[in-house]
């Protein structure tokens, strides 16, 4: 082991530094620069290295033994084992889905993403798909982690809570967990090394709305936003700020407006754009936070005939109808590339030592 190349334990983050090691040392093991019987650098070498204390050396070769991936040959040291894990070279076996949503294979949000995992799962051969949802789906998946052979891996295909999938992997460390979600603060700093993540680029997604606003003419853009603690919804609002400043467009406070989340959610787009058209007598362009309050934004526009021809554009294209119906251009998941991503992560685990991975999301017109 190249201790030269390994990143340094962080001194600010939360993450105990026994935790820190364990992982950087397991992702060595994981990807394959630590072979089977590779013995590990001593604990006065590690600790040294890391400039930490031998207790927290050992409590991190600890873990590695006791998850199953090291083992201690008495007065020799620490070794790497011969872990579940290269039981699934081959790639081929069952691959669980989950979701926590109760009609999950026909949720508007979950079903894209069902689609682009069968086509995948389909071109690659030996792959079996097993789907897991609804109020009892947590229980249904702990007896499968316990009970089924040959499994590969899970795809979280809707997880709200980081914790579950959190977790999840640390409880089952020689299986492969592949969140495909939003993005989640942290997540780098927090997954164990057999969890990793499949996001939407939610700043890329922003900036790509604003800067096709631009290419088009559009000068003074409003924002739609919800006034949430969402973190996608902040990474796109962070996305279009930078656009602006990019592209040296300037952009006043005036133009973003929390819209109303008291009343009914066909109204907010209706009543915000009216509001933000009163604020900003040159709007010419609005990027909403999602699809419903864009079909509210066009529907105003439409009653009032929109002689000022303002260019509206939504995102989050999870109900294409609304961006069809209401003729608006959306930034849309691209959920088939996304579903693609998970299934290899799951397949061949070696070829992704990254955390996560963010895929580009892309502009459908009407």
């Amino acid at each position: 082991m190249d201790l030269q190349s390994l990143p340094q334990i962080s001194r600010t983050s939360a993450e105990p530094l026994h935790r820190q090691l364990s992982q950087i040392l397991l992702e060595q093991i994981l990807t394959g620069k630590c072979v089977p019987e590779e013995k590990l650098p001593g604990m006065n070498e590690l600790a040294e290295h890391f400039r930490v204390s031998t207790i927290t050396v050992a409590q991190a070769l600890d873990t590695l033994i006791r998850e199953g991936y090291c083992f201690r040959r008495p007065k020799k040291g620490t070794f790497v084992a011969r872990t579940a894990l290269s039981d699934f070279s081959s790639g081929t076996g069952t691959i669980i889905l989950f979701s926590s949503h109760y009609d999950s294979e026909i949720n508007l949000v979950d079903t894209p993403y069902y689609t682009g995992l069968r086509q995948s799962a389909e071109q690659a051969s030996g792959i079996n798909l097993l789907i897991i949802s609804g109020k009892q789906a947590p229980e249904q998946l702990t007896s499968q982690l316990r009970e089924r052979e040959n499994l590969l891996g899970v795809v979280l295909v809707a997880v709200e809570d980081l914790s579950f999938a959190l977790k999840l992997a640390r409880t089952h460390p020689a299986l492969q967990f592949v969140l495909l979600n939003y993005q989640f603060a942290g997540f780098e700093r927090l997954a164990p090394a057999n969890l990793r993540g499949v996001f939407n680029d939610e700043f890329g997604g922003g900036y790509m709305a604003a800067s096709e606003l631009f290419a088009r003419g559009a000068r003074c853009v409003g924002i739609l936003q919800y006034e949430v603690g969402d973190e996608n919804y902040h990474l796109r609002i962070q996305g279009i700020r930078q656009a602006h400043a990019d592209h040296g467009v300037p952009l006043n406070e005036s133009q973003i407006l929390n819209v109303n989340t008291r009343i009914p959610p066909d109204e907010r787009g209706y009543n915000g754009i009216a509001e933000l058209i009163v604020r900003n007598p040159r709007l010419d362009a609005v990027f909403c936070v999602n699809d419903i309050l864009a079909a509210g934004a066009m529907r105003y526009l439409t009653l009032t005939r929109n002689t000022r021809n303002i260019r509206i554009i939504g995102y989050d294209n999870h109900i294409p109808e609304l961006h069809i119906a209401n003729r608006f251009p959306t930034v849309a998941i691209n959920s088939a590339a996304m579903s693609s991503a998970a299934i290899r992560m799951i397949q061949n685990p070696m070829d992704y030592p990254c955390r996560q991975i963010l895929i580009s999301p892309r502009i459908v017109y009407v």
